[in-house]
């Protein structure tokens, strides 16, 4: 009996299966880069025309008339892209063309009390009235986000999906569009807002992708903590913004 139990205690333990979690997949990776292909926190001099994307995809961006660094207002960090009159861009390159694949764009704005957006893009890839592979514009006046995407073979509009949440002027609200599966939402702070979209084919194009306008305008007021993911970090369900 005493060399049994012996035995059974010498037979060596079996390892457990499971898997390690990815911090960076659940809450977005905190205030750095994490594995985003593009991760902005316009960090820079009060009126500076650069800044550094620590992203995967190593873009460089383009600063166009009327974009600069400000200091005045910033979520993270101690400044962000403020969008008077300009916008940002950046060469696609094929880093944008996600397919049927997942992906997020989000960020942290701030609307302006001063001045009216007039169907300002939060981001596009717009290159006429028609070819749109992902575009999402804001409209101060209705309180209103569009969200557009062309369908197949890039002849009309895919998905033209309108969004009403209460937004004030010169407050932070975080913003993320994601993709999960065939379910395309739009969260606020966190929660997702309004109607749950099927999603569609995101057609490729070698269009650039501007951040702070549109194909109808140049979005006015301040963005923070820009993001890309190539996947859902948030799975379709509510999250603490990060």
């Amino acid at each position: 009996m005493i060399v049994a139990l012996r035995r059974r205690l010498l037979v060596p333990r079996q390892p457990q299966r499971g898997f390690l979690l990815n911090p960076f997949r659940f809450g977005g990776g905190g205030g750095g880069g994490g594995d985003a292909l593009v991760a902005l926190d316009f960090e820079g001099a009060d009126g500076a025309t650069s800044t550094t994307d620590t992203g995967t995809a190593g873009k460089s961006w383009t600063f166009n008339a009327g974009a600069e660094i400000d200091t005045a207002q910033f979520k993270y960090g101690s400044s962000s892209l403020f969008c008077n009159s300009g916008s940002i861009q950046a060469t696609n390159g094929g880093t944008f063309d996600f397919g049927s694949d997942d992906w997020c764009f989000e960020c942290y704005f701030r609307q302006s009390g001063t001045t009216a957006s007039s169907n300002g893009g939060i981001f596009s890839r717009r290159a006429s009235a028609v070819f749109c592979p992902v575009e999402l514009y804001y409209n101060s006046s209705t309180s209103q986000f569009r969200f557009f995407m062309s369908g197949s073979g890039n002849s009309g509009w895919a998905i033209i999906q309108d969004w009403y949440p209460t937004i004030a002027n010169n407050t932070w609200y975080h913003l993320a569009l994601e993709r999960f599966g065939s379910n395309i939402r739009l969260f606020i702070d966190g929660v997702q807002f309004g109607t749950t979209v099927t999603a569609v084919t995101m057609q490729s194009s070698t269009q650039d992708l501007w951040i702070g306008r549109g194909g109808d305008g140049v979005f006015r007021g301040w963005i923070d903590r820009f993001r890309i993911y190539d996947y859902a970090p948030y799975e379709g369900a509510s999250f603490s913004p990060p």
